[in-house]
């Protein structure tokens, strides 16, 4: 009998890619820029190229398990060097890095359906939430 229900977040019950485009909206927007369209697009594609760079897809590794918070620092301080660089913001890459994990936590963008299904499914099942975020 199934007692036991585990969900991922990112792309599960949370849309990832509205949330990180809050994130940069924030973050241009304390450096005095706008992140338009383009840009986000843009941003998006080079933060899976350095997630893709540090195999953070390949969690069943047991080397990328071992060192899944280095490659996630390692990858997201990568992302904004290069995001400062390309969009010439004024902020150091740290700070970058520190604003981004700050924001995403005020960011998380549920999907609408999200709630009710978990809340349907609470008394009858047991509900885990799983991600490698």
């Amino acid at each position: 009998m199934l007692s036991l229900i585990l969900f991922d977040v990112d792309d599960t019950l949370m849309d990832y890619k509205a949330a990180e485009s809050a994130v940069l909206r924030r973050i241009f927007a304390q450096n005095g820029k706008e992140a338009d369209p383009a840009a986000l697009e843009d941003l998006w594609g080079l933060s899976w190229h350095y997630w893709d760079l540090h195999q953070l897809s390949q969690t069943w590794r047991e080397e990328v398990q071992r060192e899944y918070h280095r490659r996630y620092h390692a990858a997201v301080l990568a992302y904004c060097a290069a995001m400062r660089e390309k969009y010439a913001l004024n902020m150091e890459a740290d700070a970058l890095y520190e604003r981004f994990n700050a924001f995403m936590a005020d960011a998380v963008t549920l999907y609408d359906d999200a709630l009710p299904v978990l809340s349907a499914l609470q008394s009858r099942f047991t509900i885990g939430i799983a991600s490698n975020a």
